[in-house]
Protein backbone atom coordinates (compact mmCIF):
# COMPACT_ATOMS: atom_id res chain seq x y z
CA UNK A 1 0.00 0.00 0.00
CA UNK A 2 1.51 2.97 -1.42
CA UNK A 3 -0.45 5.47 1.09
CA UNK A 4 0.98 9.06 -0.52
CA UNK A 5 -0.40 8.70 -4.46
CA UNK A 6 -0.03 12.52 -5.44
CA UNK A 7 0.69 14.26 -8.84
CA UNK A 8 4.75 14.55 -7.23
CA UNK A 9 4.95 10.90 -6.80
CA UNK A 10 4.01 10.36 -10.71
CA UNK A 11 7.22 9.85 -12.55
CA UNK A 12 7.55 9.42 -17.04
CA UNK A 13 10.43 7.43 -18.15
CA UNK A 14 11.62 7.94 -21.40
CA UNK A 15 8.95 5.57 -23.09
CA UNK A 16 6.46 7.54 -21.18
CA UNK A 17 5.03 4.90 -19.27
CA UNK A 18 4.39 6.40 -15.17
CA UNK A 19 6.33 4.74 -12.57
CA UNK A 20 4.81 5.38 -9.34
CA UNK A 21 7.71 7.01 -6.65
CA UNK A 22 8.24 7.36 -3.12
CA UNK A 23 7.63 10.60 -1.05
CA UNK A 24 11.10 11.30 -0.77
CA UNK A 25 12.27 10.57 -4.22
CA UNK A 26 15.19 8.72 -3.27
CA UNK A 27 16.13 5.37 -4.34
CA UNK A 28 14.26 2.34 -3.06
CA UNK A 29 12.65 4.79 -0.39
CA UNK A 30 9.17 5.03 -0.39
CA UNK A 31 7.75 7.05 1.84
CA UNK A 32 4.68 6.02 3.79
CA UNK A 33 4.42 3.03 2.04
CA UNK A 34 3.65 -0.59 3.78
CA UNK A 35 3.13 -3.87 3.30
CA UNK A 36 -0.71 -4.78 4.67
CA UNK A 37 -0.43 -7.43 7.06
CA UNK A 38 -3.78 -5.59 8.59
CA UNK A 39 -5.67 -2.24 9.11
CA UNK A 40 -3.61 0.29 10.01
CA UNK A 41 -4.44 3.28 12.06
CA UNK A 42 -0.78 5.34 11.33
CA UNK A 43 -1.79 9.03 10.11
CA UNK A 44 0.37 9.79 7.04
CA UNK A 45 -0.13 10.72 3.64
CA UNK A 46 -0.89 14.41 2.10
CA UNK A 47 -3.83 16.43 3.51
CA UNK A 48 -5.64 17.03 0.04
CA UNK A 49 -5.22 13.26 -0.44
CA UNK A 50 -6.47 11.40 3.05
CA UNK A 51 -9.04 9.28 3.20
CA UNK A 52 -11.99 9.58 5.82
CA UNK A 53 -10.45 6.44 7.73
CA UNK A 54 -6.82 8.09 7.89
CA UNK A 55 -8.62 11.20 9.44
CA UNK A 56 -10.72 9.88 11.79
CA UNK A 57 -7.95 6.73 12.73
CA UNK A 58 -10.64 3.94 12.10
CA UNK A 59 -7.97 2.11 9.90
CA UNK A 60 -7.47 2.13 6.85
CA UNK A 61 -6.10 -0.86 3.92
CA UNK A 62 -5.56 -1.20 0.27
CA UNK A 63 -8.95 1.16 -0.49
CA UNK A 64 -7.05 3.95 0.35
CA UNK A 65 -4.78 3.87 -2.47
CA UNK A 66 -8.16 3.52 -4.69
CA UNK A 67 -9.50 6.68 -2.77
CA UNK A 68 -6.13 8.89 -3.95
CA UNK A 69 -6.56 7.83 -7.34
CA UNK A 70 -9.86 9.21 -7.18
CA UNK A 71 -8.43 12.35 -5.93
CA UNK A 72 -5.62 12.71 -8.71
CA UNK A 73 -8.10 12.02 -11.22
CA UNK A 74 -10.25 15.17 -10.13
CA UNK A 75 -6.63 16.88 -9.80
CA UNK A 76 -5.43 16.18 -13.26
CA UNK A 77 -8.76 17.09 -14.88
CA UNK A 78 -9.42 20.58 -13.12
CA UNK A 79 -6.22 21.87 -11.53
CA UNK A 80 -7.17 21.40 -7.65
CA UNK A 81 -7.80 18.79 -5.26
CA UNK A 82 -11.72 18.11 -5.08
CA UNK A 83 -11.61 19.06 -0.96
CA UNK A 84 -9.76 22.31 -1.03
CA UNK A 85 -10.80 25.07 1.21
CA UNK A 86 -8.79 28.17 1.94
CA UNK A 87 -9.15 31.23 2.86
CA UNK A 88 -7.42 33.85 0.69
CA UNK A 89 -4.76 31.76 -0.76
CA UNK A 90 -4.67 30.18 3.13
CA UNK A 91 -4.95 26.55 3.26
CA UNK A 92 -7.88 26.08 6.25
CA UNK A 93 -6.81 22.15 7.21
CA UNK A 94 -9.38 21.83 9.59
CA UNK A 95 -11.96 22.70 6.71
CA UNK A 96 -10.19 20.39 4.34
CA UNK A 97 -10.90 17.66 7.12
CA UNK A 98 -14.41 18.79 7.44
CA UNK A 99 -14.87 18.60 3.54
CA UNK A 100 -13.35 15.00 3.13
CA UNK A 101 -15.54 13.47 6.42
CA UNK A 102 -18.33 14.83 5.26
CA UNK A 103 -17.82 14.41 1.78
CA UNK A 104 -18.56 18.25 0.11
CA UNK A 105 -17.54 17.69 -2.94
CA UNK A 106 -18.28 19.85 -5.93
CA UNK A 107 -17.40 19.08 -9.95
CA UNK A 108 -17.52 21.94 -11.84
CA UNK A 109 -20.33 21.83 -14.99
CA UNK A 110 -18.14 20.95 -17.65
CA UNK A 111 -16.25 18.27 -15.43
CA UNK A 112 -17.33 15.08 -17.80
CA UNK A 113 -19.92 12.79 -16.76
CA UNK A 114 -17.85 9.96 -17.39
CA UNK A 115 -15.18 11.59 -14.79
CA UNK A 116 -17.45 12.04 -12.42
CA UNK A 117 -18.64 8.63 -12.24
CA UNK A 118 -15.66 7.08 -12.00
CA UNK A 119 -13.99 9.51 -8.97
CA UNK A 120 -17.21 9.23 -7.54
CA UNK A 121 -17.08 5.68 -7.69
CA UNK A 122 -13.21 5.79 -6.04
CA UNK A 123 -14.08 8.51 -3.03
CA UNK A 124 -16.08 6.51 -0.83
CA UNK A 125 -16.88 7.21 2.65
CA UNK A 126 -17.06 3.94 3.58
CA UNK A 127 -15.15 2.02 0.76
CA UNK A 128 -16.06 -1.67 1.92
Amino acid sequence: MHRDIKPENLLFDRNNRIKLAGTQFIIRDFGWSTVLNKPRKTYCGTVDYLAPEMIDKSGHDEKLDIWCIGVLVYELLTGRTPFLSSTEGVKNTQAVYDNILNMRIEFPSDFPTLAKSFVLGMIKRNPK
